[in-house]
């Protein structure tokens, strides 16, 4: 693995870290299912060991819904498995959405913060603050910070750039099995 960044490290430095990463093979998945929808929404799980998800002994974490929850849904009812999904930008209170589906609003980044989104149209009104918390506290909080996390999904659209070096630096990935992560290429000052 990568020796890397430190809190003054620039964007440009860990795009080339994450494409040096992103292009060279990790584990070849001979066992690949979709989850969720073929289209936006689902995505490749693998089931070969050590990476096999375990029918009813199984956490995921969700970050980043919006109106596409198949992948969420499909892991709880098929496979049994605890679900987390955090998404603060569909407007929905925090709710238990069924008996293993939890959804928290709240989003994922690399510090604590409160994020006051910029209005987008159609929606010109100023939106509510979102809550934006680090990996390790959302495990803190959810009391998992001891208990592995078979998967955890990110479509965060440009939140990855901030959470993922937090998360690679605090060692909040090192008991997770599989991550999946979206990748929005065009990064902005923030």
């Amino acid at each position: 693995m990568y020796n890397i960044l430190n809190n003054t490290q620039e964007i440009a430095s860990v795009d080339d870290i994450y494409h040096d990463y992103l292009s060279s093979f990790q584990f070849l998945c001979k066992q690949v299912k979709r989850i969720g929808d073929l289209n936006d929404g689902g995505w490749d799980v693998c089931f070969d060991e050590p990476f096999k998800v375990k029918t009813n002994h199984c956490l995921v974490y969700s970050f980043g819904i919006g109106d596409k929850w198949s992948f969420d849904d499909e892991m709880a009812a098929v496979y049994g498995c605890e679900v987390h999904s955090f998404d603060p930008s569909i407007n929905q209170s925090s709710h238990r959405r069924s008996d293993k589906v939890w959804f928290h609003n709240k989003g994922i980044d690399g510090q604590d913060k409160i994020h006051h989104p910029k209005p987008k149209p159609p929606m010109m009104a100023p939106s509510t603050p979102w809550i934006m918390n680090t990996l390790r506290t959302i495990r803190t909080d959810l009391g998992h910070l001891s208990r592995h996390i078979d998967i955890l999904k990110m479509d965060v659209e440009k939140s990855e750039w901030l959470a993922l070096p937090d998360m690679l630096t605090s060692h909040m990935l090192d008991d997770v099995g599989q991550l999946f992560v979206e990748f929005h290429w065009k990064v902005e000052p923030q």
